[in-house]
């Protein structure tokens, strides 16, 4: 599915509508929920490595901080530019697009959509989910198309004309409505034409729609997008350590990787692209493809990886924070989706770590260790 919200911000009511793409990191999450579904042990941080690849990986240079747990200062060994680790000003908050892609997911279902087939007309203001084709030239465009879309008629998220043209139709219908786009306009496969929408209005969240799915305990939908502005950020709080770690890594300057381990960490990862290709009956290249993913974010993928172990190793360094064996093994179970009752020893996770995602296993549990520091400390908006 496609994101095609307006992203120009040179003039108020001229927008971009932009395909979204597939990031490594998020085919690094897909790959990891399609091997537990297949009943593989490769459940989380398919970017590690796998035992075995050590003895034929490239040769790794000898620094201090290489070797597995070993915390080190690669400021001081000029590697990266941190910054302010401490007080990271990270959005708990969430926004109102947040909470409007939240109250789209439960609307998603056959049940919930038709609760809100309820005869009425859209409304500027209103909260509609549609589904929409663009045609150019009387041909489909598949950059121009979305599924279970979400929008406030009137927020001009989408292009002006596109939401204007939804206000006065009936909840329930398809509609075709031209758009026409400014010759100046900033993506050239549609500047200065018209482009046809077929729409399909599926319903509207307006209040006896926020009752019915609340059973009656949200009257309005202002109450329940209150209810919802709480739950995310309840949850946010719970996760303020990797949006901390986010805001951090974003603004972390790799001055240079410290020789071998970017190609030691790449040499992992297509291993278990590989691994997982084969337990899937495809192949690695079809893999990539349908992950949207090629051999450079093969790469950047490797590097955003060395580059989480430096910023983690230096500040466990600087703040002389100590994993303990009983933290150590509560991070393994996390990471490895075990249930907090199961009864594993720590040298039996780090073995089963090592097998299915690599020869770092502490390494890897010290960013998780850092983000917790790095969250505790952060500064919450």
């Amino acid at each position: 599915m496609a994101n095609y919200k307006d992203r120009n911000k040179k003039k108020k009511n001229q927008k971009k509508i932009a395909v979204s793409r597939m990031t490594a990191i998020t085919a690094v999450v897909v790959i990891a929920v399609m091997m537990f579904a297949i009943g593989g042990t490769f459940v989380a941080n398919v970017m590690k490595k796998d035992k075995g690849n050590n003895a034929s990986g490239p040769a790794v240079e000898a620094i201090a901080g290489t070797g597995d747990g070993e915390a080190a200062d690669f400021v001081e060994s000029n590697c990266i530019e941190l910054g302010n680790y401490k007080n990271v000003k990270t959005e708990v908050t969430p926004t109102q697009e947040e909470i409007l892609s939240e109250m789209q997911n439960k609307a998603e279902t056959k049940k919930a959509k038709t609760a809100m087939k309820n005869n009425q007309k859209v409304k500027k203001g209103d909260y509609v989910f549609i589904d929409f084709v663009g045609y150019v030239d009387g041909k489909s465009n598949e950059n121009l198309q979305g599924e279970d879309e979400a929008l406030r008629v009137g927020d001009y998220e989408y292009v002006e004309d596109f939401e204007n043209g939804l206000i006065g139709k009936s909840i329930g219908k398809t509609y075709t409505i031209p758009v026409r786009f400014a010759s100046d306009y900033d993506d050239s496969e549609v500047a200065g034409k018209k482009v046809d929408f077929s729409i399909t209005i599926h319903g509207k969240f307006d209040d006896s729609y926020a009752s019915w799915l609340s059973k009656g305990k949200y009257k309005t939908v202002k109450e329940y997008q209150a209810y919802i502005k709480d739950k995310l950020k309840k949850e946010n709080l719970e996760n303020v350590g990797d949006l901390a770690w986010t805001e951090l890594t974003d603004n972390c300057k790799v001055k240079k990787y410290p020789k071998g381990l970017v190609e030691e960490a790449k040499k992992d990862l297509v291993k278990q692209y590989e691994n997982f290709a084969k337990a899937s009956g495809t192949t690695y290249d079809d893999l990539l493809a349908s992950l949207n993913m090629d051999d450079e974010l093969v790469v950047e993928t490797a590097e955003e990886t060395v580059r989480d172990r430096m910023i983690a190793k230096t500040i466990i360094k600087r703040e002389n924070l100590k994993m303990d064996d009983e933290a150590y093994r509560k991070y393994l179970m996390q990471m490895m989706e075990y249930d907090k009752d199961d009864n594993m020893k720590l040298e039996a996770l780090v073995t089963e770590y090592m097998r299915d995602y690599g020869g770092h296993p502490k390494d890897d549990m010290l960013i998780e260790h850092a983000k917790k520091f790095v969250g505790d400390y952060a500064d919450k908006k």
